[in-house]
């Protein structure tokens, strides 16, 4: 590629041999010479033999100084005899700027003088003209393969530090984790947590349904959002499917409208970003190990029944909080929900959103009292409709105590009574749960290397996915998602103890497409990397 620069305009020509290469980035060559017949000379010979170069023109040493200043340059092959500023002047100014040019000096002149300088200049070459052919395409590929070589060694600096700067960030995820989850005394430095010296910090938990923390489109998220949280945050990814913010927790006076704006501004964010419902939870100010630990043991507790909530739902540890403005769509959904467990005889799954709905109606005074009792009689009714021994006399009685009742406290109890008396009614068979759960499990130890959700499984047994959450983790003691983890994990584990497949190939098979998180959950369950791990095998 020939490029004419001069004071009007810079005019681009293509050339044949690198037409098609264009798109590639080149060494960019600067020619400076004010004979344009010696300029035509070196171009043709570029051309002619197909030297991968981007080359650039100039009349004289100010056009070319100019150019450089504002352009990146590669070899700088200038003519040394030039009005005004010759090309000695030229290269010095170049090294003044200390930009790391190649320079070539071409002249017809010879004298000790000029090769002396130019050698102080540490000049790459000197090349006398009339050009020689073969000299010139050997000088001039011998300096475009000591470019070539350092871009290799600094792309390959780039890299090593890249590896570097992940690793740092990925261990000091994995020692925030541990800091939150483990009561040693070597687990508990809050320095780990960076905000700019701030005494005391709130943590806000976001946590998704689906798999959005370890994308590669996620790398970014930690700086967009910073046009929500206040000047001094931290950002920790806790897996795929969570992710931990802290913030200082000095607010303004009205703190809790604070703070419920930044989790529906994050909210906002992430539907729009992601097209996904997170889940916020926001913990009270924190100041010390033992307030850290209560804290985020009680967003997991609250994380227990994430699914009884609306989706979307921004929550307090300090006290359940449900939006003014969603206060009708809430309640609407909970209403659908009951009557969804009840239609499937989920009485355990209906038992747990009875007490959140009851919660959140409990958390403040903005709920009608004629559409509490609304509610409540609408549960009753699916629920007698659903019975077999049927009695309209004993609906009609439960149904004039709502409505007369004065007091909260009474119309959850003459609800969950009715709730008691049916569930004991149809408490399902063992051998039925038993089989549903052998039934995930055996879909997950067979597409554990899929994506799979939570809703997916739920549909494949019919069930509600809350209803699967509360069944299996009754049942494993542990959640779905943690299940899935370990056995990806143990499979990961097995791999590369029997083959010896790359342990990038073996993340890929196992379901985790983002190498370096996969790498981190390893170290995270085994206490040292996947190649640490190979290692240690062999020795």
């Amino acid at each position: 590629m020939i490029v004419v620069f001069s004071d009007k305009k810079v005019e681009v020509q293509s050339s044949p041999h690198l037409q098609e290469e264009a798109v590639i980035p080149m060494i960019r060559m600067l020619l400076v010479d004010d004979d344009q017949f010696e300029r035509d000379g070196v171009k043709f010979l570029i051309d002619e033999y197909g030297l991968d170069l981007e080359v650039y023109e100039a009349e004289n040493g100010e056009q070319a100084l100019a150019f450089i200043v504002e352009h990146p340059v590669d070899i700088l092959l200038t003519d040394i005899r030039m009005d005004e500023m010759d090309g000695l002047q030229l290269a010095e100014k170049v090294r003044e700027l200390n930009l790391p040019i190649k320079v070539i000096f071409l002249s017809a002149y010879g004298e000790f003088e000029y090769a002396q300088k130019a050698i102080d200049l540490k000049a790459s070459k000197y090349i006398l003209k009339p050009v020689q052919i073969s000299g010139f395409l050997k000088e001039i590929s011998k300096v475009m393969q000591l470019c070539e070589e350092e871009r290799r060694q600094s792309e390959h600096q780039e890299r090593i530090l890249e590896v570097q700067s992940n690793g740092m960030r990925y261990e000091r995820q994995r020692l925030i984790s541990n800091l939150l989850r483990s009561s040693s005394a070597e687990s508990r430095d809050l320095s780990l947590i960076k905000l700019d010296g701030s005494n005391q910090l709130r943590m806000i938990l976001l946590d998704s349904n689906t798999r959005i923390f370890d994308l590669p489109e996620t790398e970014d998220f930690e700086k967009s959002l910073e046009d929500f949280l206040p000047p001094a945050y931290d950002v920790v990814q806790l897996n795929e499917f969570q992710c931990l913010v802290f913030i200082s927790a000095i607010m303004a006076a009205d703190e809790s409208k604070d703070l419920l704006e930044i989790g529906q501004q994050i909210r906002n964010h992430i539907k729009a970003r992601f097209k996904q419902d997170v889940f916020i939870i926001f913990s009270g100010a924190v100041d010390g190990f033992e307030q850290l630990r209560s804290e985020y043991n009680q967003m997991e507790s609250i994380l227990e029944n994430k699914f009884f909530l609306a989706p979307g739902s921004i929550q307090f540890t300090s006290h359940a909080s449900i939006e003014r403005d969603n206060i009708i769509e809430f309640s609407d959904q909970m209403l659908e929900d009951m009557i969804g467990h009840i239609g499937r005889q989920e009485f355990t799954a209906l038992r747990m959103k009875f007490e959140q709905f009851f919660e959140a109606m409990q958390s403040g005074g903005h709920f009608s009292a004629v559409y509490v009792k609304y509610i409540c009689s609408e549960v009753m009714k699916k629920i007698y409709d659903l019975g077999t021994k049927k009695s309209i006399a004993e609906f009609q009685e439960k149904l004039e105590q709502i409505y007369r009742t004065p007091q909260l406290n009474q119309l959850k109890a003459i609800v969950g009574s009715v709730i008691d008396q049916q569930e004991q009614q149809h408490v399902p068979p063992v051998d039925n749960v038993r089989k549903v759960i052998e039934n995930i499990v055996g879909i997950i130890e067979q597409e554990y290397h899929t994506d799979i959700a939570l809703e997916d499984l739920a549909e494949r047994v019919f069930l509600n996915p809350s209803y699967l959450s509360h069944l299996f983790k009754k049942h494993k003691g542990v959640s779905i998602i943690k299940y899935m983890t370990e056995y990806r994990l143990e499979v990961a584990r097995n791999l590369i103890t029997d083959t010896n497949r790359k342990i990038i190939d073996i993340s890929q098979q196992i379901g985790y497409p983002n190498f370096p998180y996969f790498c981190t959950l390893f170290k995270n369950y085994y206490g040292v990397t996947p190649s640490q791990f190979r290692e240690r095998l062999g020795s």
